[in-house]
């Protein structure tokens, strides 16, 4: 999982602009699938915290609302585990706020973070 996020994570960082390509859009699928998996068989906020980045990437990513929304229900059940988790669940929400307007597809993460 850590693999595919971050696929995500560089194309975001990088700065690579444009539609998703065959290989980022398996990425977001491979993502969901194994943390579809991974909620259904292990429980405990230990265990999911670990996959912290991986939900975060995929729920920045997917462009399907309803994973989007599972994701991000995911990421506010972590919100209070780590101080990472509230950041990285905060961040989230303010991206997908600019970034599901019409005509604003996608953010570079780097200028929004400001790393």
């Amino acid at each position: 999982m850590y693999y595919w996020s971050c696929i995500l994570f560089h194309r975001r960082m990088l700065g690579e602009r444009g539609p998703q390509d065959e290989s980022h859009l398996n990425a977001v699928s491979k993502i969901i699938g194994l943390l579809h998996y991974r909620y259904q068989h292990v429980s405990g906020k230990f265990y999911h915290g670990r996959a912290i980045l991986a939900i975060f990437m995929a729920a920045i990513e997917t462009p399907d609302p309803d994973q989007r929304s599972w994701l991000l229900e995911r990421l506010n059940e972590l919100r209070e585990y780590m101080g990472e988790c509230g950041w990285l669940c905060s961040t989230a929400e303010k991206i997908l706020r600019v970034q599901i307007k019409p005509g604003v597809p996608w953010i570079d993460l780097a200028e929004y973070i400001q790393l």
